[in-house]
């Protein structure tokens, strides 16, 4: 399928002024798509915005051709367009699913997973037999979204036996069917010997629910490759913490696994390995939860929700500082977010204010901040010695608002 060729003008602005002066819907469609492929970026855009605008069947068969141009720019504006057409682009992409240019129908098909294209998932299908790779591949992942009524699982299934090069991405489509009766074929392929399709199962899987995942995944945890063990892990967390009864079936090398993920890079698994460490009480762990503080608010109230879950938390904390574990401006925050509130009662005050006199002055100045501002509506008498401490910080903002803190919460203490 050939693309139109663009009109030839002096200037780009005069090649973007052409689409204004022409009032023939027609006509002005049929420029702009020859102008899809200016090599003036803004001709481009203003045509792109002319043919969104036609909103027709007709402004979709021009720009089709376009998803195969070798400009990486031009392909994914004429992309772009159609998906922005919707449902009127479906008829003429679906087209091009039998064009002789592999390449079109390549894109034709990941266009369409982009559309309200149910009703293309027949042609879709075809091209699962398709004689180009890329073709199959994206037929096998477009037909993941599309496919709704689930009617090509079955044929999606049977390529992994036939194509090894399909099998991560079937593995990926059938895990978004979501079906019961693929979870034998999702545990099957965690013990492939590719690892990028033990991923996709290991994710595939994580989206499944009930008991029987559960014992799948109870049962391949140990088995599978390192990069999807902790995905392995998090999804067993999670269907403990909303089934607290099978908590008792996980054993304890399986739970060690799941605070493995302590030690993940990405926070996500980070946050899971804390939640295991609520859901398993692994008191032990603590010290290494505390020494993660700082990544980002999201891990830091993680860390907290954590350290709050267990009985003595001022303990744990102030264990982990004297351990050099916990710096000290997080374990500050955390003490007065134990006071605040209220899982530590007046007992555990004055060790809090002893810690924060000792430590005051190698605090930030953000922190001491923070902690004045804590202790001006959750303090109580033990704790005002801190605030006194503040009054002869170097820093005059501090001396100020520990002034004004202490007007407030013991306007007859002298110092």
């Amino acid at each position: 399928m050939s693309q139109p060729t663009s009109p030839v003008f002096r200037d780009g602005e005069d090649r973007a002024a052409v689409l204004d002066d022409l009032h023939d819907p027609a006509r002005r469609v049929a420029t702009a798509a020859a102008l899809l492929a200016d090599a003036d970026v803004i001709v481009r855009e203003q045509a792109a915005r002319v043919l969104i605008g036609a909103g027709t069947e007709e402004a979709a068969r021009h720009v089709v051709p376009f998803i195969a141009s070798p400009d990486i720019g031009v392909r994914n504006l004429a992309g772009e367009v159609l998906v922005q057409l919707g449902a009127v682009a479906v008829d003429p992409v679906a087209e091009a699913i039998g064009d002789d240019d592999y390449d079109l129908r390549k894109f034709a098909i990941d266009v369409l997973a982009l559309l309200p294209a149910e009703a293309a998932a027949d042609r879709i299908a075809a091209a699962l037999q398709d004689e180009d790779q890329n073709v199959v591949l994206a037929a096998i992942d477009a037909l993941g979204v599309l496919d709704h009524e689930r009617r090509y699982a079955e044929p999606i299934k049977r390529l992994y036996a036939e194509h090894p090069w399909a099998q991560a991405s079937v593995v990926h489509a059938v895990g978004t069917f979501q079906r019961p009766e693929d979870v034998d074929f999702l545990t099957e392929a965690l013990r492939n010997e590719d690892p990028s399709v033990q991923l996709t199962a290991a994710e595939a899987l994580s989206k499944q629910s009930g008991p029987a995942v559960f014992e799948q995944l109870l049962r391949v945890v140990g088995t599978v490759h390192p990069l999807a063990q902790p995905i392995i892990s998090a999804s067993l967390v999670d269907f403990c913490t909303e089934h607290p009864s099978f908590v008792e079936q996980v054993p304890a090398e399986t739970q060690a696994l799941a605070l493995n993920m302590l030690e993940e890079y990405d926070t996500t698994f980070v946050r899971a390995g804390m939640q295991a460490v609520r859901l398993f009480q692994a008191r032990q762990a603590l010290p290494r939860v505390l020494s993660l503080t700082g990544r980002d608010d999201e891990t830091d109230l993680e860390i907290f929700q954590t350290l709050a879950a267990f009985p003595n938390p001022l303990d744990a904390l102030l264990e982990a500082h004297q351990q050099g574990r916990l710096r000290t401006d997080p374990a500050a925050q955390l003490a007065m977010g134990l006071v605040i509130s209220g899982t530590i009662g007046a007992a555990d005050h004055g060790a809090v204010s002893v810690f924060l006199c000792t430590h005051f002055s190698d605090l930030d100045p953000d922190t001491k901040l923070e902690v004045l501002d804590g202790l001006m509506t959750h303090g109580t008498p033990t704790l005002v010695t801190v605030v006194q401490t503040a009054l002869w910080d170097p820093a005059p903002t501090v001396q100020q608002h520990a002034a004004q803190v202490l007007l407030m919460v013991a306007p007859d203490a002298t110092f």
